[in-house]
């Protein structure tokens, strides 16, 4: 009986180790969508990750980029490039594909997958988000949900919500592995020649938080840590009520418990119930 190519049964897979510029952010062989604002430094991000790429500089993580050009198609055979950036996904698709039609999108996505899994090279497609927020980052960026879909990892850089000189990149998502924490960065004016970005260390801020952000800059992040600091300052509160308490004031459990160290806060069992409270200093 002749096998159906439609269907794949597990046997027929072969795992393969992924590969990574900068583990477990950017990935080889993979689309990264990188998305934000306009004027964020997206672009500028990028240029200096592919200068790391180049000369096998330092990551903030401490992870050294493997240095050298070792990997379209006639550019890529031409350079074979560790890092392709695209800047943006839509200028680039532009006339070719509807962005914001599903099947469209992932023909053309697709098409480009292929040509990166010949060359193994990092790949990196910018894309800005709406004006209007979504409530998730994922949802965020411009044309169709697909694009995002596409893409195993996606990042997001928004301006720090507790300092306007400061860019946070923090990941969107990623089905090869664990979400890395976010990276706090400045872009850096010099008197002779180009800004450098200057890695400032890792934040608890996720890209949920930094799409939350409303007009007055305070994100549901930054409400959590007032929160805790201005209820657990009166003493000790079972988790139960705190929870509660949060809920009405449109904070939710996970925020609240990524919120804790940076408000000062802890919890401990006393007895059968937790209790939250503010450190001691």
């Amino acid at each position: 009986m002749k096998r159906d190519d439609t269907f794949r049964t597990l046997d027929d897979i072969e795992a393969k180790e992924i590969g990574w510029l900068w583990e477990p952010l950017i990935p080889y062989e993979k689309t990264t969508i990188l998305e934000g604002d306009p004027e964020v430094g997206k672009s500028y991000l990028c240029m200096h990750i592919a200068a790391l790429a180049t000369t096998g500089g330092k990551l903030p993580d401490g992870s050294r980029v493997d240095k050298g050009l070792r990997r379209l198609r006639t550019e890529m055979e031409k350079y074979t490039p560790d890092l392709v950036v695209i800047d943006t996904l839509c200028s680039f698709l532009s006339g070719k594909v509807d962005m914001g039609k599903p099947t469209s999108i992932r023909a053309a996505l697709h098409q480009l997958d292929k040509l990166f899994k010949e060359y193994g090279p990092a790949v990196i497609a910018i894309r800005h988000w709406t004006k209007d927020g979504k409530g998730k980052a994922i949802y965020r960026g411009v044309g169709s949900i697909d694009v995002i879909g596409v893409a195993r990892t996606a990042l997001a850089v928004a301006k720090h919500p507790e300092d306007d000189k400061l860019r946070i990149l923090a990941q969107v998502k990623n089905n090869i592995g664990a979400k890395a924490q976010g990276y706090v960065y400045e872009i850096v004016p010099q008197e002779k020649g180009m800004p450098i970005i200057e890695w400032r260390g890792t934040t608890n801020y996720s890209a949920d938080d930094l799409e939350q952000q409303g007009a007055d800059g305070q994100d549901e992040f930054s409400r959590a840590k007032e929160f805790l600091q201005k209820v657990l300052a009166t003493g000790p509160m079972p988790s139960a009520d705190l929870f509660d308490r949060a809920a009405e004031a449109g904070i939710s459990r996970p925020t609240l418990n990524r919120a804790k160290s940076e408000a000062g806060a802890k919890s401990e069992k006393k007895g059968k119930a937790w209790m939250w409270m503010l450190e001691k200093g």
